[in-house]
Protein backbone atom coordinates (compact mmCIF):
# COMPACT_ATOMS: atom_id res chain seq x y z
CA UNK A 1 0.00 0.00 0.00
CA UNK A 2 1.16 3.68 -0.60
CA UNK A 3 1.86 6.11 2.16
CA UNK A 4 -1.48 8.21 1.47
CA UNK A 5 -3.27 4.75 1.56
CA UNK A 6 -1.87 3.84 4.82
CA UNK A 7 -2.69 7.23 6.04
CA UNK A 8 -6.29 7.69 5.02
CA UNK A 9 -6.73 3.59 6.32
CA UNK A 10 -5.37 5.22 9.44
CA UNK A 11 -7.46 8.41 9.53
CA UNK A 12 -10.68 6.53 9.33
CA UNK A 13 -9.45 4.17 12.09
CA UNK A 14 -8.73 7.28 14.09
CA UNK A 15 -12.23 9.26 13.40
CA UNK A 16 -14.16 5.77 14.05
CA UNK A 17 -12.12 5.84 18.08
CA UNK A 18 -12.64 9.44 18.61
CA UNK A 19 -16.80 9.11 17.82
CA UNK A 20 -16.62 6.08 19.81
CA UNK A 21 -14.97 7.45 23.05
CA UNK A 22 -16.75 10.76 22.96
CA UNK A 23 -20.03 8.40 22.46
CA UNK A 24 -18.88 6.29 25.47
CA UNK A 25 -18.00 9.89 27.17
CA UNK A 26 -21.55 11.02 26.85
CA UNK A 27 -23.21 7.43 27.67
CA UNK A 28 -20.80 7.69 31.20
CA UNK A 29 -21.61 11.12 31.95
CA UNK A 30 -25.55 10.73 31.26
CA UNK A 31 -25.10 7.05 33.80
CA UNK A 32 -23.28 9.28 36.37
CA UNK A 33 -25.61 12.58 35.92
CA UNK A 34 -28.32 9.82 37.04
CA UNK A 35 -26.15 7.76 39.69
CA UNK A 36 -24.59 10.86 41.41
CA UNK A 37 -27.37 13.61 41.42
CA UNK A 38 -26.87 15.17 44.68
CA UNK A 39 -22.86 15.43 44.38
CA UNK A 40 -23.35 17.09 41.02
CA UNK A 41 -25.85 19.10 42.04
CA UNK A 42 -23.82 20.23 44.93
CA UNK A 43 -20.36 20.77 42.68
CA UNK A 44 -22.20 23.04 40.55
CA UNK A 45 -24.17 24.97 43.05
CA UNK A 46 -21.58 25.11 45.61
CA UNK A 47 -17.94 25.49 43.11
CA UNK A 48 -18.70 26.06 39.59
CA UNK A 49 -18.46 29.76 38.66
CA UNK A 50 -22.10 29.79 36.79
CA UNK A 51 -20.14 31.79 33.78
CA UNK A 52 -17.76 29.34 33.44
CA UNK A 53 -20.44 26.40 33.32
CA UNK A 54 -22.54 28.24 30.73
CA UNK A 55 -19.25 28.59 28.43
CA UNK A 56 -18.31 24.84 28.67
CA UNK A 57 -22.13 24.10 27.49
CA UNK A 58 -21.82 26.48 24.51
CA UNK A 59 -18.85 25.36 23.82
CA UNK A 60 -19.54 21.35 23.97
CA UNK A 61 -23.29 22.31 22.22
CA UNK A 62 -21.25 23.65 18.98
CA UNK A 63 -18.70 20.90 18.99
CA UNK A 64 -21.06 18.14 18.73
CA UNK A 65 -23.23 20.02 15.95
CA UNK A 66 -20.07 20.46 14.31
CA UNK A 67 -17.57 17.36 15.01
CA UNK A 68 -19.03 14.18 12.87
CA UNK A 69 -20.35 12.32 15.24
CA UNK A 70 -23.85 10.24 16.71
CA UNK A 71 -24.92 12.73 19.74
CA UNK A 72 -26.59 15.86 20.13
CA UNK A 73 -26.87 18.69 22.40
CA UNK A 74 -29.98 16.89 23.37
CA UNK A 75 -27.73 14.93 25.71
CA UNK A 76 -26.97 18.50 27.14
CA UNK A 77 -30.37 19.28 27.85
CA UNK A 78 -31.73 15.79 29.35
CA UNK A 79 -28.61 16.19 31.55
CA UNK A 80 -29.11 19.19 33.06
CA UNK A 81 -32.77 18.31 33.53
CA UNK A 82 -32.05 15.27 35.33
CA UNK A 83 -29.27 17.04 37.76
CA UNK A 84 -31.71 19.55 38.14
CA UNK A 85 -30.42 22.79 36.50
CA UNK A 86 -32.82 25.63 35.39
CA UNK A 87 -33.53 24.30 32.13
CA UNK A 88 -34.54 27.82 30.65
CA UNK A 89 -30.53 29.27 30.28
CA UNK A 90 -29.01 25.82 29.53
CA UNK A 91 -31.28 25.58 26.51
CA UNK A 92 -30.63 29.40 25.12
CA UNK A 93 -26.69 28.48 25.70
CA UNK A 94 -27.50 25.01 23.98
CA UNK A 95 -29.59 26.61 20.51
CA UNK A 96 -26.78 29.77 20.07
CA UNK A 97 -24.12 27.07 20.38
CA UNK A 98 -25.98 24.33 18.24
CA UNK A 99 -26.64 27.01 15.37
CA UNK A 100 -22.78 28.13 15.31
CA UNK A 101 -22.09 24.63 15.47
CA UNK A 102 -23.96 24.08 12.61
CA UNK A 103 -23.14 26.73 10.57
CA UNK A 104 -19.10 26.36 10.79
CA UNK A 105 -19.65 22.93 10.44
CA UNK A 106 -21.61 23.29 7.09
CA UNK A 107 -18.96 26.26 5.88
CA UNK A 108 -15.98 23.81 6.75
CA UNK A 109 -17.84 21.38 4.73
CA UNK A 110 -18.24 23.88 1.66
CA UNK A 111 -14.83 25.65 1.83
CA UNK A 112 -13.23 21.92 1.84
CA UNK A 113 -15.23 20.65 -0.18
CA UNK A 114 -15.92 16.56 -0.87
CA UNK A 115 -12.43 15.21 -0.84
CA UNK A 116 -12.01 16.12 3.16
CA UNK A 117 -15.58 14.37 4.16
CA UNK A 118 -14.36 11.03 1.26
CA UNK A 119 -10.85 11.03 3.56
CA UNK A 120 -13.09 10.64 6.36
CA UNK A 121 -16.03 7.87 5.15
CA UNK A 122 -14.89 6.68 1.71
CA UNK A 123 -15.89 7.71 -1.44
CA UNK A 124 -18.71 4.48 -1.71
CA UNK A 125 -20.39 5.89 1.39
CA UNK A 126 -19.95 9.19 0.23
CA UNK A 127 -21.86 8.41 -3.33
CA UNK A 128 -24.34 6.82 -1.32
CA UNK A 129 -25.09 9.80 0.80
CA UNK A 130 -24.46 11.82 -2.22
CA UNK A 131 -27.32 10.28 -4.13
CA UNK A 132 -30.03 10.48 -1.39
CA UNK A 133 -28.94 13.78 -0.20
CA UNK A 134 -29.26 15.21 -4.06
CA UNK A 135 -32.99 12.81 -4.45
CA UNK A 136 -34.11 13.34 -1.05
CA UNK A 137 -31.77 16.45 0.20
CA UNK A 138 -33.67 19.16 1.89
CA UNK A 139 -35.87 16.26 3.46
CA UNK A 140 -33.05 14.26 4.63
CA UNK A 141 -32.01 17.06 6.57
CA UNK A 142 -34.98 17.85 8.12
CA UNK A 143 -35.34 14.35 9.04
CA UNK A 144 -31.81 14.40 10.26
CA UNK A 145 -32.34 17.89 12.57
CA UNK A 146 -35.42 16.65 14.46
CA UNK A 147 -34.63 12.78 15.12
CA UNK A 148 -31.90 10.62 16.16
CA UNK A 149 -30.49 10.42 12.95
CA UNK A 150 -26.92 12.01 12.38
CA UNK A 151 -26.83 15.62 11.91
CA UNK A 152 -23.65 15.74 10.37
CA UNK A 153 -23.96 19.73 8.59
CA UNK A 154 -19.73 19.21 7.71
CA UNK A 155 -21.28 16.90 5.08
CA UNK A 156 -24.41 18.65 4.29
CA UNK A 157 -21.61 21.59 3.23
CA UNK A 158 -19.36 19.47 1.17
CA UNK A 159 -22.45 17.79 -0.90
CA UNK A 160 -23.33 21.00 -2.13
CA UNK A 161 -26.63 21.76 -0.42
CA UNK A 162 -27.64 25.72 -0.59
CA UNK A 163 -27.31 27.63 2.47
CA UNK A 164 -30.72 28.58 2.04
CA UNK A 165 -32.28 24.98 2.17
CA UNK A 166 -29.40 24.10 5.03
CA UNK A 167 -31.09 27.04 7.37
CA UNK A 168 -34.76 26.46 6.30
CA UNK A 169 -34.82 22.42 6.31
CA UNK A 170 -31.57 21.99 9.27
CA UNK A 171 -30.92 24.81 11.61
CA UNK A 172 -34.65 26.01 12.26
CA UNK A 173 -36.05 22.68 12.81
CA UNK A 174 -33.07 21.79 15.12
CA UNK A 175 -33.89 25.22 17.05
CA UNK A 176 -38.02 23.58 17.34
CA UNK A 177 -36.50 20.59 18.11
CA UNK A 178 -34.28 21.75 21.14
CA UNK A 179 -37.25 24.03 22.12
CA UNK A 180 -39.99 21.42 21.96
CA UNK A 181 -37.35 19.22 24.44
CA UNK A 182 -36.42 22.31 26.38
CA UNK A 183 -40.57 23.24 27.10
CA UNK A 184 -41.10 19.38 28.15
CA UNK A 185 -38.62 19.72 31.07
CA UNK A 186 -40.04 23.29 31.83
Amino acid sequence: MTSSLLSLVYMKKTIKIFNIIIALFFLFLFMFSIIKQDYIENLISNEIDETYSLFMIFLISSLLEFIPQYISPHIILLNTWIIGIPIFQILIITIIGSIIGSIIGFEVGRKSGSNFIKSIYGEKEIEIIGKKINEYGKWFVLVASVSPLPYVPIIFGSLDLTRKNFIFFGVIPRIIGLLLLGFLFL
